[in-house]
C-alpha cells in the first residue's frame, strides 16, 4: 500500500475493545502498519492490566504516616538540647573519672591502705573496669539518637 492503511483504526479499535474480528485479524497480519499497530496496543494493553493490579495506599494512612512522621521530627528538635546536655555531662563525668584516676592516692588513705590497694591487681582493674563502662555509657549517650519503647 502506497499511504495510510484504511483499516488501521478498526484494527486498533477492534483490539482495543477484545471484538478483532477474523477479517481484520488476517488483514493486521499481511499489513506492515496495521501490524504495527496492534503490536503496540498489545504492549499497551499489557501495561494498563499491570497498571490496574498496582493499587495505591489508602489516603488515610499515607495521612497518619505523614502526621506520625511530622510528630517524630518535632519530638526530635524539641530534645535535642536535653540530648546535648546528657551527652555533654556524660563526656565531662568520663573526663572528671579518668583525672582523678590518674592522680595519686589522697592523703586520708594510710600507708596500709595505699600498699594494699596499689598491689592488688583486683582493686586495680576494678577502678579501670569502671572507667571503661562510665566512658562507654558516656559515649552510648552522646551518640543515642532515640530510645524506642514498645508498648503492647
Amino acid at each position: 500500500m502506497n499511504g495510510p492503511c484504511v483499516y488501521e483504526r478498526q484494527v486498533v479499535a477492534a483490539l482495543c475493545s477484545g471484538t478483532l474480528t477474523d477479517e481484520l485479524h488476517a488483514h493486521a497480519a499481511h499489513c506492515a502498519e496495521c501490524s504495527e499497530g496492534v503490536a503496540v496496543a498489545t504492549v499497551m494493553r499489557g501495561e494498563a492490566a499491570k497498571a490496574a493490579v498496582a493499587s495505591l495506599p489508602d489516603a488515610n494512612i499515607i495521612w497518619w504516616k505523614a502526621q506520625l512522621r511530622r510528630q517524630r521530627e518535632a519530638v526530635k528538635r524539641a530534645t535535642f538540647p536535653i540530648r546535648l546536655a546528657q551527652g555533654l555531662a556524660a563526656l565531662l563525668a568520663t573526663v572528671a573519672l579518668l583525672v582523678l584516676r590518674s592522680l595519686p592516692f589522697p592523703g586520708w588513705l594510710t600507708p596500709a591502705m595505699e600498699s594494699a590497694v596499689s598491689s592488688n591487681p583486683l582493686i586495680l582493674a576494678t577502678g579501670t573496669l569502671s572507667i571503661v563502662c562510665a566512658a562507654a555509657g558516656g559515649v552510648y549517650l552522646a551518640l543515642a539518637e532515640r530510645v524506642h519503647v514498645h508498648r503492647p
